[in-house]
């Protein structure tokens, strides 16, 4: 039942509650992220030490959940030491150095963790979850079933087990995983990222953009989400929607380095491969649009071919770009093409 309601994708409909707002729950943190949706850096921080400050001063140590919440806050806007004081309330051990490994996340962290707790469930799931990426997927199935079999209504898990099953190429199965994490938790934005992904891939344009406007809803700060959102709408040949979501990503990504300085703005299939068109979000990134030719049938099986638009002086520059990165210029341009130019240009 949940899979078909996954399928219309129901719960929003329209572009409205991504540009002007999120249903985010009354409490201080969704606040926040709702501070930081807008770009209030400043607001964000003082409001992220009232918090962890009055985590401190209730008498009674924070959950994990809390704290990595907090923790991911901070890391939105950039600072890194401000959990550290709320991190050491933890009663146990284990979720202190649970939340030291999320700072630097390597396999060896997380062990380190489980040397002190062997159940420790968070940091179980992130050494699956790197076992899937590394390629050990027997050994990361193994992982995510055991921890289904402890506490089946995780959401985090079931939604991690999901994508570590898209990576092994069982889509079906990842699709009922989403499904699953969803109907314990209809709010649980990153499984409406995950069916969005979904549904982009297969070219299932409004599916994938209902999805995905859930999935930024619940949390304005999924930025994966956001970029997906323009990629669907792009596929639909919505250019002036995707102008809107475009132009917010640029306006905060100089200030909040989760974003990153580029975004994915449409993939268009092609006989034997892909394009992948790009753009930069950031003045550092020396191209403005950059149009990938992925090839899965040659020898090489990868980049065929890199063109980039390049500032020109005053004007603009196609080119192509060598392996060794070196910029041809081949085309003048007096005027910077729209989006919609570009792409037709990548098909």
């Amino acid at each position: 039942m949940m899979k078909n309601g996954i399928a219309r994708a129901g719960l929003v409909t329209g572009l409205a509650l991504f540009i002007c707002g999120s249903p985010v729950d009354a409490d201080p943190r969704g606040k926040i992220r709702e501070a930081i949706a807008r770009g209030d850096v400043k607001g964000a921080s003082r409001n992220l030490a009232a918090e962890a400050n009055r985590l401190r001063i209730t008498g009674q140590p924070p959950t994990l959940a809390a704290v990595v919440d907090i923790q991911d806050l901070y890391l939105q806007i950039g600072e890194t030491s401000g959990v550290t004081l709320v991190r050491m309330m933890l009663e146990r051990e284990a979720d202190e150095e649970y939340i030291k490994a999320r700072g630097v996340p390597t396999r060896a962290a997380f062990e380190k963790v489980l040397a002190l707790d062997a159940k420790h469930h968070a940091a179980r799931r992130a050494i699956a979850t790197m076992d899937a990426e590394g390629g050990n997927w027997p050994a990361a199935r193994a992982a995510f079933e055991d921890l289904l079999a402890e506490d089946a209504a995780n959401a985090d898990t079931r939604h991690r087990y999901a994508f570590a099953l898209c990576g092994a190429n069982e889509l079906d199965a990842a699709l009922d995983q989403w499904a699953r994490a969803l109907e314990e938790n209809p709010k649980h934005a990153a499984s409406w990222y995950g069916c969005g992904a979904f549904w982009l891939n297969r070219g299932q344009f409004e599916s994938a953009e209902k999805a995905l406007i859930n999935a930024v809803a619940f949390d304005p700060l999924h930025w994966g989400a956001r970029e997906s959102l323009i990629q669907a709408l792009v596929g639909q040949g919505r250019f002036a929607d995707a102008k809107i979501l475009r132009d917010k990503l640029r306006e905060l990504a100089p200030k909040l380095p989760r974003i990153g300085d580029q975004i994915l703005v449409a993939v268009l299939p092609r006989a034997g491969g892909a394009a992948k068109v790009r753009e930069a979000l950031l003045d550092a990134v020396p191209w403005i649009f950059r149009i990938e030719v992925i090839d899965k049938t040659g020898p090489g099986r990868g980049f065929a071919r890199v063109e980039e638009l390049r500032r020109d002086g005053e004007a603009f520059a196609w080119g192509d770009v060598s392996e060794n990165g070196e910029f041809r210029a081949a085309k003048s341009l007096a005027a910077l093409p729209d989006l919609e130019q570009v792409v037709a240009r990548a098909r």
